[in-house]
């Protein structure tokens, strides 16, 4: 269901499904027509369209029923700027909103940035922009087990610098395979709110393996960047004390 939907229905049993769509859009109007053929609503979070195809392809998955959101990098963009983020987290917006709805807003976790987009909204509101809210911000991780594939795994956090939310719930399953028998057998929470990289995916052998040891190795360098970026600030930390 949708952010607004999946935050109405309190502590019933629910699932917000999010699509980050971060570099590649071949796999959207695949995902975005099976989803729909099985009943399934999600929200799919764009980066800026760049061309026209890209925009037909916004227009399509909407069509098929489910939500539009704005993926927003505006403020590691503007290496912090507020006033200029701003400027263009609204220009950005009224540009998608030219072309389908636009309800709800997710931000895009840069790894290779010190700084954190969610800090736009520490003295702007989401609401006068006639939004939702940004899921990272509005959801009750007390009450709702967050499940990612950033970095093409489960709930790893070495592979991420700023995809993770502070939740109760210590879950780190092996497999997507896992996390459909914990659902199946109803060991998991009842609100779940998962995070699916349709680049992440391929139906074809060749494709899945190049892929996959792309991603292997573009992780390890992630986890050394972050790693080096977490002792440099902590350095500073220190050194500043």
């Amino acid at each position: 269901m949708s952010l607004e939907e999946f935050m109405a229905q309190n502590s019933k049993k629910s699932i917000f499904l999010r699509h980050d769509i971060d570099r590649y859009t071949n796999r959207i109007e695949k995902f975005s027509k099976l989803e729909k053929k099985l009943g399934i609503k999600s929200t799919f979070y764009f980066r800026p369209p760049k061309n026209p195809s890209h925009i037909k392809l916004i227009r399509t998955v909407s069509e098929s029923e489910h939500d539009i959101g704005y993926h927003y990098n505006d403020l590691a963009e503007h290496k912090g700027n507020l006033s200029l983020a701003m400027e263009s987290f609204s220009e950005t917006l009224a540009g998608f909103r030219s072309s389908t709805e636009v309800k709800s807003i997710c931000m895009h976790g840069n790894a290779l940035s010190s700084i954190n987009n969610l800090d736009l909204w520490k003295n702007a509101d989401f609401m006068e922009f006639g939004l939702t809210g940004d899921p990272y911000i509005v959801i009750d991780y007390n009450q709702t087990l967050y499940l990612t594939d950033t970095g093409r795994c489960w709930n790893r956090s070495r592979f991420s610098k700023w995809d993770k939310v502070q939740s109760p719930f210590n879950y780190h399953p092996t497999s997507t395979a896992s996390i459909i028998t914990d659902i199946e057998k109803e060991t998991l929470p009842p609100r779940l709110y998962i995070c699916i990289h349709p680049e992440h995916y391929y139906d074809q052998f060749l494709k899945w393996t190049a892929y996959a040891l792309k991603q292997a190795v573009k992780n390890e360098v992630k986890a050394l960047v972050i790693g080096d970026k977490t002792k440099n600030e902590g350095r500073r930390t220190k050194d500043e004390g």
